[in-house]
């Protein structure tokens, strides 16, 4: 099951990205736990290729300490991503407000990089920005969601009013062309709004017949790992999703599919508790 989260795309990261090449680790940024720098992104810092600025810190003095890394700016939504040996974290809004978080413990002593990185909307955002690393720290997770995400990815406006879900009741709908197109994949997302209440687990069905279904989770203290995504665990290439929310807050569950520029009709439900994943295999020519 492919990583597919909606700012900065992990597989980019973790293959040869446009751009990256030309700011390698000894590109000048620098940064040592317990310091706490200031940077600014501009618009002659290399891009994306789903036209965001990104700018690469090398990170030093690590040892195996749990540490945070914490970037905050006053005029972009930032992401967040670090990158070293056998692993690669991403975080959009861990920290408080709008800020990004990463706690993480180093896999292996080696060369470690920090990303500073945007929001894919408002395209090619700037502006000056906080990037701090301290040890043995625990993450944020009580402060209020980041504000005015109309700006952000779709799955971040506000909540339409015909697109409440409310638990234990289907809601149908249709994927179509009008949704949503995201650029890094060229595939379509609609995107749904469930109130979640701290440490309540609940399972999130999206069935297709017209499509293989892919289904998101965003919100506060969502981090966009595989445990806030599924493909086909709900069945015949159906998506089943189970959470525990970490705050009380309004979530954003998002419908996807695999295939490129796919659309048709779908059935999403939100139920109480957990609910084994299928075992029927995706057998569907999608």
């Amino acid at each position: 099951m492919p990583l597919r989260p909606f700012g900065l795309a992990l597989s980019l990261l973790a293959a040869a990205v446009p751009g990256l090449a030309a700011q390698t680790p000894d590109s000048g940024h620098t940064i040592a736990v317990g310091e706490k720098k200031s940077g600014e992104l501009t618009a002659q810092d290399s891009v994306y290729p789903d036209h965001t600025h990104f700018q690469i810190w090398r990170l030093l003095g690590l040892g195996t300490d749990t540490i945070a890394v914490d970037l905050e700016s006053p005029d972009f939504d930032p992401i967040l991503a670090v990158k070293g040996p056998r692993v690669t974290h991403v975080d959009d809004d861990g920290g408080p407000g709008c800020a990004a978080r990463l706690v993480f413990a180093p896999a292996a002593r080696g060369n470690y990089i920090i990303i500073v990185n945007t929001t894919v909307l408002p395209a090619r955002q700037v502006g000056r920005y906080t990037l701090s690393v301290t040890r043995a720290v625990e993450p944020d997770l009580t402060d209020d969601p980041c504000p005015g995400r109309a700006a952000g990815t779709p799955a971040q406006a506000a909540p339409r009013p015909d697109r409440i879900l409310l638990m234990g009741r289907p809601f149908t709908s249709t994927l179509t062309k009008d949704d949503y197109l995201r650029g890094a994949d060229s595939t379509y997302v609609q995107v749904w709004t469930v109130r979640g209440n701290k440490d309540e687990t609940v399972t999130i069905d999206l069935t297709s017949d017209d499509f293989d279904a892919y289904l998101f989770l965003l919100g506060p203290g969502v981090s966009g790992g595989r445990r806030w995504q599924d493909d086909d665990s709900g069945g015949n290439c159906n998506a089943r999703l189970t959470v525990t929310f970490p705050q009380t807050a309004d979530y954003q569950v998002v419908v996807n599919t695999q295939k490129r520029f796919g659309t048709g009709a779908f059935t999403l439900e939100v139920s109480p508790g957990a609910r084994p994943p299928s075992l029927e295999r995706c057998r569907r020519d999608q």
